[in-house]
């Protein structure tokens, strides 16, 4: 599945009553709230002896953590394939071809 293909199928789950400002404000609430539910096992992992986190579990919280971002890419008029690129573009100008702990250290960008 392409990004295009999987933001025009995202979309069609959202809730079309809200305006803009409901659907950003659900956007970056659900995505705090999806991001937690990745990071609380992995605490209780790390940290209190669980098991290591269940691997289709946290496909489906990624996947919750993805609609939520494809969600305010589409309301601030962007996609998924832009914020990836531009994406790439930072890590590029900042790291060049391979991660540089001195580089991360002393960021130009």
């Amino acid at each position: 599945m392409t990004f295009e293909d999987y933001e025009i199928q995202a979309m069609k789950t959202n809730n079309h009553d809200l305006d803009w400002y409901e659907n950003v404000q659900h956007s970056i609430f659900m995505l705090s709230s999806e991001v937690g539910e990745i990071a609380g096992p992995f605490q209780k992992f790390f940290f209190q002896g669980h098991d290591v986190p269940n691997h289709d579990e946290m496909v489906k919280e990624m996947g919750d953590v993805l609609w939520a971002l494809n969600k305010l890419a589409y309301m601030l008029g962007s996609s998924l394939d832009e914020v990836a690129e531009a994406n790439i573009e930072k890590l590029r100008l900042r790291y060049g071809e391979k991660f540089s702990e001195e580089r991360s250290v002393n960021r130009e960008i």
